[in-house]
Formats: C-alpha cells, structure tokens, sequence
C-alpha cells in the first residue's frame, strides 16, 4: 500500500491542500509515521503537539523524542505537560487524560489557526472501534466507528492497516516509542487488540478488514437516515419559549428508526448531550406517543424532559414544570379607560360596575371560579399545557373574578360574560409574551 498516496488522497477529500494541520504526535509508531509523511507531503502547513501525561516514568523521555522530531522537521512544537494535581482522587485516569488531551488539542489548534488535528487512527484501531462498541450494546451509530475527516478531526490512515504502518518505519528507518500500556491486559481495548482479534483472523481470515467493510456501510446508513430524520426535524418542529413541540400524529407517520433520531436532534438542539440517552431513553420518549393519558412524562439525564400534552410531544426546560413563573408587571399590564393600538398589546374588555382602582391582579388558586366555571376546568378544556397554567392569573373586583389569562400563543383570556350586552367600561391591556421572559 503506497502510504504517501493515501495521506495526499485523504487531504484532498478533506480539502485540507494549502491549510494548516496540527499532528498529535504521541511518540508510538502509528503517529511518527503519519507525522512524518503528512511532512513529507508538502501539501499542508505542519504544526506538531504533544501531550506528557505523566502517568509513566519515561512520559518524559517520549515528550523530548516529540520535540525533537519536529525540529527535525522543521515544525512548530505545542507541549501540554500533566501532573498529579491534574488527575483528582477517585477520578478514570485514562478518560481525564483523554480530556484533558482533547481539550489541549483544540486549543492548541485554534491558537496556532490550524484547521485541523490530525490523528493516527488507523484500520485495526477501527476494527477493535467497531467490536467494543458492539460489545457495550451501541446502537448503528456507534457501530460506524470513526469517520476519517470529522471536523476537527482528521484521520489520514483510517483505511490502512496495522502492519502497514510499522512496515513503513521498518523501510524508512523511522525511530519512534513503545508505550509498555499498549500491552498490558488491565484496558479492554489491549485485550480485544492481543486476544479478541486475533482469534477472529483464526476463525475468520480477514476479520478486521471485515469488520472496517462493514462500518462503512454502516456508516452510509446511518448518514442516509440522520439526514431523513433532520429533513422531517426542520419540518415537524415547532419552537416555544420553553423548547420544542411535535404535532404527534405526524410523528406516528415516521418510521421508528427516523423518530429516534429526531429525538436525539431535539435532545441536541437543546444543548443536552446526546451521548446520555440510551436506548431505553429513546423507547421511553416512544411511548409517550401510545400512551392514553392526556399529559405524561418521559424522564432523561440531564435539566430538560420529554413530555406529552394534549396531542403534541414537547421537548422542555424541566424548570418549566416546577415554575416559579411571574405574573405581569411594569409595563408589561395596565388598565385603560379606551382601548389603545400598542403593538405587542392586547386589549381585554371588562363590563361591569367598578373603577381601575378596584381591580386586583393574583395568581389563581385551588377553587377558583369565573362565573359558575372552576378556573381548572376552563383552562383543561381549552388545552392549556399544565405547567403554563401554573402561569395563570386572575383580576377580581369586589372579591368576584372576572377575568382568567393565561401563557399561551396567541394569549388565552376569558371574561365574566354576564354583560355581554354593555360596553366595556374598562380595558385591561396586556403584552402577551410577559411570560417569555
């Protein structure tokens, strides 16, 4: 396999010719490798970082052995160097390190204008990829592995082999570190490398290159059905104040695969981390649109829920359902003798033998009634969300109530109607997104 060919044929896919590109160079044979040819390729602006963990008595040494190749190479040096207090009591060392490596990477990266962190990830790294993640129950997203150009991220060598790789150094004479933790058994991905692999090709000649086939077609799937989702995504979704809605018979029209990942966009788009839903989030959320109730939850990680009310699938800010939420204020309500055409204002007629002053705006409680009506049973028959009716207020005059609003768009109100044939002696005028805010 002529590797300079593939790093120029990865750069040009990735349109990467001409840009800036930061190596992360570890100092192992994989990296020193693709470090060495993207320099020798002539087609990118080199820059070089590395990262000493400390975790290993010669982390030193290999750090001096990265400095001293890219001087070699005439290459900017980044240097990230770790220490205990880096790596708190109680804390997964290796997922910190791998933190605080990314982290270090992409701030190394946009300090220096790279528009890229090339990586050393290879075919059989791909191959243990794919095996772990079936082993740990991924779903086809996991299952496609690493994507060669995954913005920052760019994987050169993602389609060459191991032996490839170290064939390379052994022909050109090129030193590079052994990291003594590749080999020991303690991490899952050495024993799937040292034993699991292995005893694939023996049953199965070829296994990794099999494995790699099939994250790639994988990955034309899940490409094709993410795009699907997010196409019906931007069609079906609704924005309110609070998130997210979907009209949930038109949800009931889309495949389950395709609802999934609308989930998960929604999940997203609300700034949560779609890596906390597992697959029992996703049937959960699911069910809400089978359920019978007429308002139900679908607890997730994180501060935002998934709900179900009156016939719409919500994607909500949690805090939204406990409240506090504030009544109008300021500016935002006064009370007119005439009507006035201030935009953003809605003016609400009131009848009835009273003056401004006599008027009192609260929250609305337990038995409350506006005319012979509970305040409740209005707002449930109207299809007011239950926890924008925590938001409701009510005005009495003369400890009656006649006027009910309430959060919603356009803004719900209703009036004491037993003088319907008066003219309003009174206007109550009322931004109708006070509660937005």
């Amino acid at each position: 396999m002529d590797l300079k060919e593939e790093i120029s044929k990865a750069v040009k896919n990735a349109e990467l010719g001409g840009k800036k590109v930061l190596a992360a160079l570890s100092g192992g044979v994989d990296s020193v490798v693709l470090t060495r040819l993207l320099a020798l390729s002539g087609e990118i602006g080199l820059e070089i970082a590395h990262v000493d963990h400390g975790l290993r008595p010669c982390s030193a040494e290999d750090a001096r052995f990265c400095e001293k190749l890219a001087r070699e190479l005439g290459c900017p040096f980044h240097l990230l160097t770790l220490a205990p207090p880096d790596f708190p009591k109680g804390v997964n060392k290796q997922a910190r390190a791998r933190e605080l490596r990314h982290g270090f990477l992409k701030d190394a990266a946009r300090e220096a204008g790279c528009d890229a962190i090339a990586l050393a990830h290879h075919a059989s790294d791909q191959a243990e990829t794919v095996i772990f993640r079936l082993l740990r129950g991924s779903g086809p997203r996991g299952v496609c592995g690493m994507a060669r150009w995954e913005p920052p991220y760019f994987r050169p060598l993602l389609g060459v082999p191991r032996a490839s790789i170290e064939e390379a150094a052994r022909e050109n004479g090129w030193e590079f570190r052994e990291d003594p933790t590749n080999k020991t058994p303690v991490y899952s991905r050495n024993r799937i490398r040292a034993e699991l692999l292995p005893l694939a090709a023996e049953i199965c000649p070829g296994a990794d290159e099999a494995l790699v086939r099939f994250s790639n077609l994988a990955r034309l799937d899940e490409e094709f059905l993410t795009e699907t989702a997010l196409e019906n995504y931007g069609r079906l979704a609704a924005r309110e104040p609070e998130g997210v809605k979907f009209l949930m018979k038109e949800l009931h029209g889309l495949a389950l695969p395709i609802r999934y990942r609308i989930y998960l966009a929604a999940f997203r788009d609300m700034g949560c981390d779609t890596s906390l839903l597992e697959s029992r989030h996703l049937e959960e959320i699911d069910a809400l649109l089978h359920s019978k109730k007429s308002f139900a939850l679908a607890p997730v990680p994180g501060s935002f829920r998934f709900a179900k009310s009156y016939g719409w699938l919500w994607v909500l800010d949690a805090r939204r359902l406990e409240g506090p939420w504030r009544l109008p204020e300021g500016g935002q309500i006064a009370v007119k003798s005439i009507p006035s055409g201030v935009a953003g204002m809605v003016n609400i007629p009131l009848c009835g033998d009273f003056s401004a002053k006599d008027l009192l705006f609260r929250p609305w409680r337990a038995g409350d009634r506006l005319g012979s009506k509970k305040v409740k049973d209005i707002l449930m028959e109207a299809g007011v969300e239950r926890w924008r009716r925590k938001g409701a207020f009510v005005a009495e005059a003369g400890g009656e109530i006649i006027l009910l609003a309430c959060p919603s768009d356009p803004l719900f109100f209703r009036v004491l109607d037993r003088d319907l044939n008066r003219s309003p002696s009174l206007y109550v005028q009322l931004r109708s997104d006070w509660w937005k805010s």
